[in-house]
C-alpha cells in the first residue's frame, strides 16, 4: 500500500565507509584540559581566543540500555579552529561528524594528556552569533549509540493531499536512532510529494544502512496529510 513512498538519507562518502578505523580520514580538534575550579572564568578564556566544551561518556550501557553521563571532562577549544569546522561544513553536517580531540595542558607545549573520539551534541551561541560553548559525547569506534537525526521534509509544493486542501502535519523534527557514530547522517529527508489526504508516512518507510535503527516503534507515524474539513 505504501510502496511509493521514499524516503532519501543524506550520507557523505565517511558514512559509508568502515568504523572500525579510529583516526583515519577524521578531523581534529586541538583542546586544553581545565580543573573544575579556576580562578579565571570562561569570559576570562574567550578573550585569549578560547571556547568552553564539556565531554560526557556517551557510552551505552550493556546491562540497562542506557547511557552513562556520570563521566565527564572540561576542556577548552581554539576558536579560530572550533568555528572554522562549524562554517565550513554547516550545523547537520558538523554535528553528525566524529573529531578526534587531543587534549594537553597547553596548545604552545603540545604536551598530550589524551586523544578521545568525540561527536557534537549541543553548540550554543552568544548574543554576537559566536559559538560561546559546547558539549560532545565520547564516540569510540564500534560502539553504537543512541543519537538523534533531524528530519527534512521534502515535496510539500507537489504533494497530492495539500493540493487537495489538506494539511500537512509533522510529528517529529528528530528521529532517534541506534547506531555506529561514524555512520550517524547529517539529516533524514522524507519525500512527501505522494502523500494523499489521510496518508501517513511510518517509521518503517524509512530505508537506512544495515547498521542503523530507528529507535522506537516501526509503526509510529512520522508525518501525514489531514483533512482540514
Amino acid at each position: 500500500m505504501r510502496s511509493w513512498l521514499r524516503v532519501g538519507v543524506k550520507l557523505s562518502s565517511r558514512h559509508c565507509a568502515s568504523y572500525h578505523s579510529v583516526t583515519e580520514g577524521k578531523p581534529t580538534l586541538q583542546a586544553i584540559a581545565r580543573r573544575k575550579t579556576l580562578a579565571k572564568g570562561a569570559a576570562y578564556h574567550r578573550e585569549r581566543g578560547l571556547v568552553s566544551a564539556v565531554i560526557f561518556d556517551g557510552a551505552l550501557s550493556q546491562q540497562n540500555d542506557k547511557c552513562r553521563f556520570s563521566t565527564s571532562s572540561l576542556v577548552y577549544l581554539r576558536d579560530d579552529e572550533i568555528s572554522s569546522h562549524y562554517k565550513s561544513m554547516g550545523h547537520n553536517l558538523f554535528m553528525s561528524t566524529v573529531f578526534i580531540m587531543h587534549i594537553s595542558n597547553s596548545l604552545k607545549m603540545r604536551a598530550e594528556i589524551s586523544e578521545e573520539p568525540v561527536l557534537p551534541r549541543t553548540v550554543n551561541f552568544d548574543a554576537s552569533g559566536r559559538i560561546n560553548n559546547l558539549r560532545f559525547i565520547r564516540a569510540p569506534s564500534g560502539a553504537k549509540l543512541k543519537l538523534n537525526c533531524p528530519i527534512v521534509f521534502l515535496g510539500a509544493k507537489d504533494c497530492l493531499g495539500i493540493q487537495k486542501g489538506g494539511l500537512f502535519k509533522g510529528f517529529y523534527k528528530y528521529l532517534p536512532l541506534f547506531c555506529p557514530p561514524e555512520l550517524l547522517p547529517p539529516i533524514i529527508e522524507v519525500n512527501i510529494s505522494n502523500l494523499d489526504v489521510g496518508g501517513q508516512f511510518l517509521a518503517e518507510d524509512i530505508k537506512l544502512s544495515v547498521d542503523i535503527h530507528p529507535d522506537f516503534d516501526p509503526k509510529s507515524p512520522i508525518c501525514e496529510i489531514i483533512n482540514q474539513a
